[in-house]
């Protein structure tokens, strides 16, 4: 990979009671260690500050400097990092330690830690022990972050493996995806060029670029549609939706009154009573044609007594069995009892209305 320039930013949040630390570019040497992540939170905790929000968009380094930095930032009560652009091999590592976020634009890569060996044999060896232990633990970090296991994480990485925002949601590198655009920059391009990333913007201004495209496509505008274009089709277009929503609620309440007045005739002209208005409400509303036919040929409504014999010889009630009741037999024999029905299964009573005869 190449090497690229590195720094760290950190200032305190008063508001949140929390300090903000931006690791940018290359994890590594040239005196820029985690050293310096150990002067920030150190300063930070000396000032009563436990919380750090790291922001990293880096294609790693280091992977023994990025250790040193999970273990300083350790001693904070809490970390949350946010990846920008890119996130990948040492820089990757730091994410299975805390709980993270990124953009859905944020890429990420895994692969197996590497060293540069040299000196004699036994210097050369002793190195290697050091590069299997480095890849022992970051082996370890991955199958657990991914929930896998380590057998899984060596078929994994036999090569640069790249994921999106929401491959690494899904498998467990990140916990979160932000509903924001990445502020793309020169730095932040070179990042992903020089770690070999296979989505690289154009340009800085790639995204908002990428949203336009989307909007004048929306829009049915021409491909070089100018800005002021843009503007007037979308003012269009909500005024268009302003009016079509005022007409809606126009013809809503339209229909409400029609209602009202069909089942106030109703129960003016006695075919139903009062307490049935809401019923006949929600069933006019639902399919007015059909609830003013029903209405039309309902008969005013008679008293019901003679009509059912509502006493046994003990003078208890009668139980009516109303499985096979149709429509008519509800209006005819127990109206209330329909009422009922469609507060308490109003499928069922739907269904014995559009089955009326």
């Amino acid at each position: 990979m190449k090497r690229q320039k590195f720094h760290i930013e950190a200032f305190h949040n008063t508001q949140t009671q929390s300090v903000n630390i931006k690791i940018i570019d290359y994890i590594g040497d040239y005196g820029n260690d985690g050293k310096s992540i150990g002067e920030i939170v150190e300063d930070a905790l000396s000032k009563g500050i436990t919380h750090a929000q790291v922001f990293i968009s880096s294609g790693g380094g280091s992977t023994i400097e990025a250790q040193d930095m999970v273990l300083h930032l350790r001693r904070f009560e809490k970390v949350n990092i946010t990846v920008g652009a890119l996130a990948a091999s040492a820089a990757t590592y730091m994410l299975t330690q805390f709980e993270s976020s990124a953009y859905p634009e944020s890429q990420f890569m895994i692969h197996k830690p590497s060293f540069g060996a040299y000196g004699t044999v036994e210097e050369v060896e002793a190195q290697l022990k050091l590069l299997k232990n480095t890849e022992d633990l970051y082996r370890s970090a991955y199958a657990k972050a991914f929930n896998k296991t380590e057998a899984e994480i060596d078929e994994l990485w036999k090569n640069d493996y790249w994921m999106t925002a929401q491959e690494a949601k899904s498998l467990g590198l990140i916990q979160n995806i932000i509903t924001a655009n990445i502020e793309w920059d020169d730095t932040a391009i070179e990042s992903l060029s020089a770690c070999g990333a296979p989505k690289i913007p154009n340009a800085k201004n790639n995204l908002k670029m990428m949203d336009k495209n989307k909007i004048i496509a929306a829009l049915g505008l021409a491909a070089d549609a100018t800005d002021e274009q843009i503007y007037t089709a979308m003012a269009s277009m909500k005024q268009k939706a302003n009016a079509s929503d005022t007409l809606t609620s126009q013809l809503q309440e339209v229909q409400k009154q029609k209602v009202e007045a069909l089942i106030m005739a109703a129960i003016n002209d006695k075919k139903i009573t009062a307490d049935q208005k809401e019923t006949y409400i929600n069933l006019a509303t639902a399919n007015y044609e059909a609830t003013d036919t029903a209405l039309k040929a309902m008969p005013a409504l008679q008293p019901l007594s003679g009509q059912i014999e509502t006493l046994n010889a003990v003078g208890g009630e009668v139980p009516m069995d109303r499985n096979s009741w149709t429509y008519e037999d509800y209006l005819a024999n127990d109206p209330k009892a329909f009422e009922k029905l469609m507060e308490t299964d109003k499928d069922k009573a739907m269904a014995i209305f559009n089955k009326r005869k």
